[in-house]
Formats: C-alpha cells, sequence, structure tokens
C-alpha cells in the first residue's frame, strides 16, 4: 500500500525561516542559495517511500499528540517553538524496510536531519495497546529529534548553485563533515532525546490515554531505550548538583549542623532541576558552554570522554555486548573520584583519536 501525496500537501513544507548554516564563503546570493538547497531537502523528506502505509486517522492523531507534547516542553523552557512536524514528514513502512537493520541491530525508527524525514516501523494491523504504546514511544522520540537545534554545512559552488550539503549539528551530536564516522556527543543526543521522550510521558500519561485510547496498564510493559546513556548522563546531573549544593551550604555562616543534610538535599533538588533545564535549552537552542562545567568538577579530559559517548570509544557500536562493556566504563568514570582512574579508563577505551585529544587537553 502506498501513501499517494497531492500537490497541495507536497506544498506545505517543513520550511523555516532560515536555517544555521556554516560553510566556504557563504555570503551574500551563495548563503541565500544555501538557504534554498536545504529547502529543497526537506520537500524530498516529505516524498512517498515505495511500500509505506496509508496514515489512518489514528496515526493522524498520534502525529498531532506527539507535536503538542515537545511543543508544550518547549514553551515551559521560554523558548520560542519551531514549526511543528507534519504528518508529511511520517512514513510508517514494514518490518523489512531495508533501513531498519543497520550491521547487527534493528531498529523501530530513525529520522534523516537533513530532510527532517522520520521513518517508523509499524506492523500492518497496529492495533494492539502494545503496538499503539510501541509506535507513539519511537515517533515522539524522533519528532523531538527534529525539533532540536540545527546547523547545516553547504559546499561545492557550482554554476553558483550548492551541489552538496550536509547536517553539521543535530541537538548535541556534531559531525565532522571531512568523516563519516567521526562524530561528538552522539550518546549524550540520544540520552537527552529518550529522557525527553520519558519526561514528556510520564507528565502526561491522562492526557494521551484519553487521545489515543489506552490505559495506564498499557505502558507497563514498555521499554525505553538509551538505558546506559541515560544511566551516564544521570550520574553526571547527580555528581555536579550534589557539589554545587554541599558548596552553598558550607559556604553560609553559622549553618547548624542539625539543619545541614535537609538543607543540601533542598539545594540538591533545585542544582538537578536547573542542570536539566540547561541540558534541555542546549539541545533545542545549541548552547554548550555550560557542559564547561565538567571539567570544574571531572577534570580535564572529562568533556572529551563524554564526548566520545557512542562515537569515539575503540568498540563497534553494532556489537551490542562491547559497546555495552565501553559504556558501563563511562560510567565509572564519572562515578569515581580518583583522578588516576579516570585517567586509566579514557585510556582504556577511547579510540587513537580522541585518546590522543584527551591527552592534549589535560596540558592545558
Amino acid at each position: 500500500m502506498s501513501y499517494n501525496y497531492s500537490n497541495d500537501q507536497l506544498s506545505k513544507t517543513p520550511m523555516k525561516e532560515r536555517y544555521n548554516v556554516i560553510g566556504h564563503d557563504l555570503s551574500g546570493e551563495k548563503e541565500t542559495e544555501a538557504q534554498k538547497h536545504i529547502d529543497r531537502k526537506k520537500v524530498i523528506g516529505t516524498a512517498r517511500i515505495e511500500g509505506e502505509f496509508i496514515k489512518t486517522p489514528y496515526d493522524l492523531q498520534m502525529i498531532k499528540m506527539a507535536n503538542d507534547l515537545v511543543s508544550s516542553e518547549i514553551v515551559n523552557l521560554g523558548i520560542e517553538t519551531h514549526c511543528e512536524v507534519l504528518p508529511e514528514q511520517i512514513h510508517f513502512l514494514p518490518n523489512n524496510y531495508k533501513y531498519f537493520k543497520t550491521g547487527n541491530r534493528t531498529r523501530s525508527g530513525f529520522h534523516n536531519a537533513i530532510s527532517g524525514m522520520i521513518c517508523l516501523k509499524k506492523e500492518s494491523a497496529s492495533d494492539t495497546a502494545a503496538e499503539k504504546v510501541k509506535v507513539f514511544k519511537t515517533l515522539l522520540h524522533e519528532i523531538i529529534h527534529v525539533y532540536s537545534f540545527e546547523k547545516f554545512y553547504a559546499n561545492n559552488f557550482e554554476g553558483g548553485r550548492i551541489n552538496y550539503s550536509a547536517i553539521y549539528r543535530s541537538g548535541y551530536k556534531t559531525n565532522n563533515i571531512n568523516e563519516s564516522d567521526h562524530v561528538h556527543f552522539k550518546g549524550l543526543n540520544e540520552a537527552v532525546t529518550e529522557m525527553l521522550t520519558i519526561q514528556a510521558i510520564e507528565a502526561n500519561y491522562e492526557k494521551i490515554n484519553a487521545s489515543l485510547g489506552l490505559q495506564k496498564s498499557d505502558w507497563n510493559d514498555s521499554k525505553f531505550s538509551y538505558t546506559l546513556e541515560r544511566k551516564i548522563i544521570s550520574q553526571i546531573i547527580e555528581k555536579l548538583s550534589l557539589s554545587k549544593a554541599v558548596s552553598q551550604v558550607h559556604s553560609q555562616d553559622e549553618v547548624a549542623a542539625k539543619d545541614s543534610v535537609g538543607e543540601i538535599f533542598e539545594k540538591e533538588l533545585l542544582a538537578r532541576n536547573e542542570f536539566w533545564t540547561k541540558i534541555l535549552k542546549g539541545y533545542f537552542t545549541g548552547d554548550m558552554m555550560f557542559l564547561r562545567e565538567l571539567e570544574e568538577y571531572f577534570g580535564k579530559g572529562s568533556l572529551r570522554v563524554l564526548s566520545a559517548l557512542d562515537g569515539g570509544t575503540k568498540d563497534k557500536p553494532n556489537v551490542p555486548k562491547l559497546h555495552n562493556k565501553i559504556n558501563e566504563r563511562i560510567y565509572q568514570f564519572f562515578t569515581t573520584d580518583d583522578q588516576t582512574e579516570r585517567d586509566h579508563i579514557a585510556h582504556e577505551i577511547l579510540n587513537e583519536r580522541e585518546r590522543l585529544k584527551y591527552l592534549k587537553s589535560k596540558e592545558r
């Protein structure tokens, strides 16, 4: 079955008034052409994919609900919302769609950052509550990706036109334009995306269930992804927050010992919320400067270790057992207070490129 788009639908492209674009000599007409080139890529993302299912009214309701949840989260952060993700950007496809399989792993959905296209795995008769929950979770995760900060790279002008463009930043994930396998902050990006997915769902169970005809019990067996990555980010937030709380309490004069524990707990909760808010704002606005707080606490080079999560280590991401072992070591890096142990872990897990940069950062 295919979903046939009308000309009117294809005219409703997810274009923004202006994109963040970098590249060589992007001035005047060239910068304008770069903007138009990305617009053309966005149009391609709305085109029908062979074999995709026709969107049902229920599918459209899921898309609307996911858009509403993400927009609400962004507004709560005090950020202006982006244009919403259109139904035409989303493609429900059968299990055998070739791009769902990557190496030894099979994914339930993915998005293409430069085109804004989302592909979701869907059973042909996805009318069970378990399948609805699974599809909606994946849909929400991928839609959050599309709303995140974007920065594009444009190059190769020929005859006044750009014939090449790529995504440089998507949320926190940063791509090296010249090396396809060289990425930074991929793990952080996925962890934040999934943590926000969980936050939005848990805060809106009743609203989601009422809209999609689900019960709270339907979510009991649902599993969320990027468990180790989320564990690492939570550990970082916990460590930084506790340190800040203790410092604030101990810096006050004449704090009674019996009041210190309670005050530290209150300040730690406040610090956790503040840092989590910084992370979310950075995800949507592109600000990353606050991440330098990690180096103040965990030492020089710690940001290099975080940036290598899921992208700069010695393992192969498509070999889950080895990949998880590496990520457990990264968790230990951010758990220990022993700097010598941190240096040992960094040397053990980082690939040669990132290990050399880690050592160089220690010299600053």
